[in-house]
């Protein structure tokens, strides 16, 4: 597998503009002889275009009350698939370990095989005031 990589993606990707996912990824494919001044840094998933620009006058307030918390809440957000390899359930062991501590929320935006464990593990736990969980969020 090595020596088709190198003589085929890694060859394409010595010649044009490349999108690493993060900086890690970046040094990797530099790593692998790729110019870093052809590699763009583009977290996936993340359109800047459509986000909103003035974010420092939005209504804060009015979000948190539409999702259930209160001004002085302390919301930790997670952002991923609900899947094995992001370790969900172990995110809602460490927060069932920190929410007395503050006046912690969690509100997780994601969806995957482990929603239905997650959701028995917050009734089990009697996290269901603590604990959000989104599908997904639309860019509107």
């Amino acid at each position: 597998m090595d020596t088709i990589f190198a003589n085929t993606t890694l060859r394409v990707y010595k010649k044009i503009p490349v999108l690493a996912k993060t900086e890690a990824a970046k040094k990797e494919l530099e790593a692998l002889g790729v110019d870093g001044r052809s590699i763009e840094i583009a977290p996936v998933g993340l359109d800047a275009g459509v986000l909103n620009k003035d974010f420092l006058s939005a209504d804060r307030a009015a979000l948190r009350r539409e999702l259930g918390f209160e001004a002085d809440d302390v919301i930790l957000c997670n952002v991923a698939r609900l899947e094995e390899d992001k370790r969900p359930l172990e995110l809602l062991e460490l927060f069932a370990n920190v929410r007395g501590r503050k006046k912690f929320k969690l509100l997780i935006v994601g969806k995957g095989a482990l929603r239905p464990a997650m959701d028995e593990m917050i009734r089990s736990r009697g996290m269901e005031q603590d604990v959000k969980i989104l599908d997904r969020v639309p860019y509107a």
